[in-house]
């Protein structure tokens, strides 16, 4: 007869603050933003799905990675490379829609999207070959003193998953504008260039918590399965929705994706909470394997 499989033992009020400076166990919202390498691609996000004016497009995400730089600044925290590549390359871009050059203009306003994702990419992949993926200030905030192992394995993996999903996004773009000549498609410009970043966001943070859970080998606080299928469930709610309001054919679509994200998530919902005792892997998860090891000063 199989063995039952450990349980979670509760979350009590002193392992919920265990390490408060780690900023996964930190209530510090802005400092759980700014730890994140998400919160540093929102210029680029920006710049590729906010506006179809280029020049419109340059100056928020030019402000976005101003707000970005000047929070840090403000928090004691310093900017990290790619908060300062944002400031300088969006200002850069927002100067030269100034300049006017017709030409150069009307290009970008096709193409901005797609010069966006494959300067990603190639920043992460590009930083992969150097030895410097561009998520280490990130993951180093975010792990704390976890063992430099840990964090190395966790900077390559998450690198080359964001670089994928930036990857993804601009075939998809590049299909939809060259292949099929739409470039106003809305599923190859908006819904499924937004897909792959959307699941390199959730794929990354379950694998952050995986990781650290099972360094000390105690698997059963380690994130399952379900969670991550109930998170990706949930975004086919809005994609559905978003679809819909964009009027994306076939018709049928936009609800299927509706109804599909509800059943998943309820299904998912239902099978983390009979798998954990309904105690929530997602938020908690890290300062349980935090309370296994030695508490460290906080400053």
């Amino acid at each position: 007869m199989e063995a039952a499989r450990p349980r979670r033992p509760p979350i009590t009020e002193e392992i919920r603050h265990v390490h408060r400076p780690l900023s996964y166990g930190s209530e510090d919202l802005s400092r759980r933003l700014l730890d994140d390498p998400f919160t540093a691609l929102i210029p680029w996000i920006i710049f590729s799905f906010t506006v179809s004016d280029f020049d419109t497009a340059a100056l928020y995400a030019f402000l976005s990675a101003a707000v970005l730089v000047s929070v840090s600044a403000a928090r004691g925290i310093e900017p990290r490379s790619l908060e300062l590549v944002d400031f300088i390359l969006f200002g850069s871009l927002f100067l030269i829609g100034l300049a006017g050059i017709p030409s150069i203009n009307d290009w970008l306003d096709n193409h901005a999207d797609e010069v966006s994702n494959l300067a990603v990419t190639v920043i992460a992949f590009g930083s992969l070959m150097v030895g410097r993926p561009f998520t280490q200030p990130y993951t180093k905030a975010r792990l704390g003193d976890a063992p430099q192992s840990l964090l190395d394995r966790v900077d390559r993996l998450d690198t080359t998953i964001w670089g994928l999903g930036f990857l993804a996004a601009f075939l998809l773009g590049g299909y939809g504008e060259f292949i099929l000549g739409e470039p106003d498609n809305p599923w190859t410009a908006w819904i499924l260039q937004l897909a792959p970043l959307v699941i390199a966001f959730q794929v990354t943070r379950w694998l952050d918590w995986r990781a650290w859970a099972n360094e000390p080998g105690e698997e059963s606080q380690a994130p399952n399965g379900f969670e991550l299928a109930r998170d990706l469930f949930f975004w086919l709610i809005p994609t559905g929705l978003f679809a819909w309001i964009l009027d994306a054919e076939p018709p049928w679509l936009p609800p299927a994706l509706f109804s599909m994200g509800i059943a998943g998530f309820s299904i998912c919902w239902v099978l983390v909470l009979r798998s954990d005792e309904g105690e929530p892997l997602w938020h908690e998860g890290l300062e349980l394997v935090k309370a296994k090891q030695k508490p460290r000063s906080t400053q």
